[in-house]
């Protein structure tokens, strides 16, 4: 954060470089095989909105066009780890500006808030199961809230039921078992 106030003009000459290498690498990403793309941000929920306009979000939307420009079939995924500025899915709205093709919703973040936040269904949704209940369980409890956020999004298109925030090493098989066959299940009795 030191160089967004005491030197921002190297801080946007490195992100300008560190933006140009995710095309690139993102680009060869996808020549080599894959077919969705996630951008991850861990830090941009944790500064203010001043600097969030400045720094965060023209670089996010510089990436998408970029990666658009040369692949516009692959989907992209958005998403930004929790912080202090985005808490109560306060930035949603701003990761849907990105051009993403789906905004992934945090697990701090209600669902049904997020739904309502990005009533556009052009942009899908993805998330948002808490990784420590999937680690912690138990099973009954993985199962309930993983089936519990797919009831929410039932009936909305361009929909991905994912962890809200990455799995933690520690997470039991069973546990990622149980998750994986709940999500199966439903949609085989939606078939």
């Amino acid at each position: 954060f030191f160089f967004m106030k005491h030197n921002p003009k190297l801080l946007k000459t490195i992100l300008s470089l560190l933006t140009d290498n995710i095309v690139e690498y993102a680009c060869y990403q996808i020549e080599s095989g894959a077919q969705v793309l996630q951008l991850f941000d861990s830090w941009a929920g944790h500064v203010d909105d001043e600097c969030y306009s400045e720094f965060c979000q023209p670089y996010r939307q510089r990436v998408i066009r970029g990666v658009r420009q040369q692949h516009p079939e692959v989907p992209i995924i958005i998403y930004m780890a929790p912080g202090p500025f985005s808490s109560g899915g306060r930035r949603l709205e701003s990761l849907a500006q990105t051009g993403a093709d789906i905004v992934s919703v945090d697990h701090t973040v209600d669902m049904r808030l997020a739904m309502a936040i990005l009533s556009d269904e052009r942009v899908g949704l993805q998330g948002n199961l808490d990784p420590q209940l999937l680690r912690d369980g138990p099973l009954s409890d993985i199962k309930s809230r993983a089936s519990s956020i797919l009831n929410t999004l039932n009936g909305r298109r361009r929909c991905i039921l994912n962890l809200g925030h990455g799995i933690l090493a520690d997470t039991p098989e069973p546990h990622a078992e149980c998750f994986i066959r709940t999500v199966q299940s439903c949609q085989s009795t939606e078939r």
